[in-house]
């Protein structure tokens, strides 16, 4: 799990343009990261149980993961930033039609916010 939490941490960086070098903000993203997954994990928990193990690290919930926990990472280091907001954005509509094209296929799609 260490190594496949490594590469997201990556692959976060790289949405910031961090050095890959740059371990300073490498606990921070972690913590972003579990966040994320455990929103995943949550808005998905109607239609499937979700063990992040199994997921290859260029899975599509993967990067709607890595995409979510770039926005949350950037507003807790500049709240006021709105990058930030458009990264977390990006991660729900992903999420969202990740949930319409897998499990809603013809089918009336239930009302639902976030």
């Amino acid at each position: 799990m260490a190594d496949f939490i490594d590469t997201l941490v990556a692959r976060v960086k790289q949405r910031r343009l961090i050095a890959s070098a740059d371990t300073q903000y490498d606990d921070e993203i972690e913590v972003a990261i579990l966040e994320a997954q455990r929103y995943i994990s949550d808005r998905l928990l109607q239609f499937m149980e979700i063990d992040w193990e199994d997921y290859a690290e260029e899975d599509l919930l993967t990067d709607i993961c890595c995409d979510i926990a770039t926005g949350i990472f950037i507003r807790r280091q500049m709240p006021t930033d709105m990058e930030g907001a458009t990264w977390w954005g990006q991660g729900i509509k992903k999420l969202e039609s990740y949930i319409r094209a897998t499990f809603y296929r013809g089918r009336i799609i239930p009302c639902w916010s976030p």
